[in-house]
């Protein structure tokens, strides 16, 4: 889960995040082997996943440990599996702490950090 693109709310990246990605706006990032659906939703934001850690072809594991929300900043959130099987959406929430679910056009701003 990333800041919409425009946004400027800034994550701190803890001891195990990936800093290039709390640097891209990233405010929670779990990437899973998808050669099985393990997590079923809902996914609750911050909620541990089981599975293993998807590894890069360098060796390494990216991800980012949930971060605190910011009241008014937009969101998108992006998910995908193995064959055909993603999905996201975008959302603020509010003053009052309710969340307000946003138009998401299905371009992956995630995707693009990535080079996908």
């Amino acid at each position: 889960m990333k800041t919409a693109n425009g946004e400027t709310a800034q994550a701190k990246p803890g001891p195990n995040d990936d800093e290039a990605l709390v640097k891209n706006g990233v405010f929670w990032w779990k990437d899973h082997a998808v050669d099985q659906c393990l997590n079923k939703f809902p996914i609750r934001y911050g909620q541990p996943l089981v599975g293993q850690p998807f590894v890069y072809s360098s060796g390494d594991t990216k991800g980012v440990e949930a971060k605190p929300l910011v009241i008014g900043v937009i969101y998108e959130v992006d998910t995908g599996g193995s064959g055909s099987g993603y999905g996201g959406g975008k959302f603020r929430i509010r003053s009052d702490r309710t969340v307000e679910n946003l138009p998401f056009d299905g371009a992956s701003s995630a995707n693009t950090m990535n080079g996908s």
